[in-house]
């Protein structure tokens, strides 16, 4: 099982108001089709990315012990021209 991902801030952040900072954990797991694909094989990939990701913003200076962790499907379209 692969537990590797790369955090990207949200298009939205302005890269200045911390307190408005969300990040997108993007999964290298490519059999991870959508939330429903999420097994009972995939907790150690979960917990990688909260125990991860929450070092990672602390590091950036985000200093409070308040946060919230959700999940949500990321679409992605591709166009061929």
């Amino acid at each position: 099982m692969k537990t590797g991902f790369i955090l990207v801030p949200d298009m939205k952040w302005d890269g200045k108001q911390l307190e408005d900072l969300y990040v997108v954990a993007l999964v290298q797991d490519r059999s991870l089709h959508s939330i429903r694909s999420l097994t009972a094989e995939h907790i150690p990939l979960l917990e990688n990315i909260q125990k991860k990701g929450l070092v990672r913003i602390w590091t950036a200076g985000h200093t409070t012990d308040e946060y919230e962790c959700f999940s949500c499907v990321v679409v992605i379209v591709f166009f061929n021209i």
